[in-house]
C-alpha cells in the first residue's frame, strides 16, 4: 500500500524527547500548565481518573497557578521523586507541587441527574421522612 507515494514499510520517524532539551521541558510546562487553566484544574489523566487541582485562595485556578504546579512537578521529582512521595506522609495527602502552587486535588463530584433532584425535593414539600432515589 502506498500513500501520496510514499512505502510506510520504508518510513523511519524518529521521535526524541528528554529533559536536557529545553524544547521539551517548555512542552511539558505549556501542557500541563495551560491544559490545566483551560480545563479548571484538569488535564486529560485528571479527566480519566475524575480528579481535578482547586485553588486554595481563590474560585478557580490561576494560570499562574497552573503554571506553578507545571514547574512544581520538577520539584517533586527531585531528589529521587521524594516530593511525589510526600503525598503519603503529608497530613493533607499534598505534593510538593500542590503547597508551592497553593492547590489541592480534589475528586469531581458525582453528577446527580435533575429526576432524582426533583424526587428529593417533592418528598422535603411533603414533609416524607422516607427519601428515595432514582438514578
Amino acid at each position: 500500500m502506498r500513500w501520496r507515494g510514499v512505502d510506510p514499510k520504508n518510513v523511519n520517524i524518529h521521535l526524541e524527547f528528554g529533559f536536557h532539551d529545553l524544547g521539551s521541558l517548555v512542552a511539558l510546562v505549556v501542557y500541563f500548565g495551560l491544559v490545566a487553566y483551560w480545563w479548571d484544574g484538569r488535564t486529560l489523566g485528571k479527566r480519566l481518573l475524575k480528579i481535578r487541582a482547586v485553588s486554595l485562595i481563590g474560585e478557580r485556578i490561576t494560570l499562574w497557578q497552573s503554571v506553578e504546579r507545571a514547574l512544581g512537578y520538577g520539584a517533586s521529582a527531585l531528589e529521587g521523586g521524594f516530593g511525589f512521595v510526600q503525598y503519603f506522609i503529608h497530613g493533607n495527602h499534598c505534593c510538593v507541587h500542590d503547597r508551592i502552587a497553593e492547590t489541592i486535588v480534589v475528586k469531581e463530584p458525582r453528577k446527580v441527574e435533575s429526576k432524582a433532584i426533583a424526587t428529593v425535593s417533592e418528598n422535603q414539600q411533603s414533609g416524607s421522612e422516607d427519601v428515595s432515589l432514582e438514578v
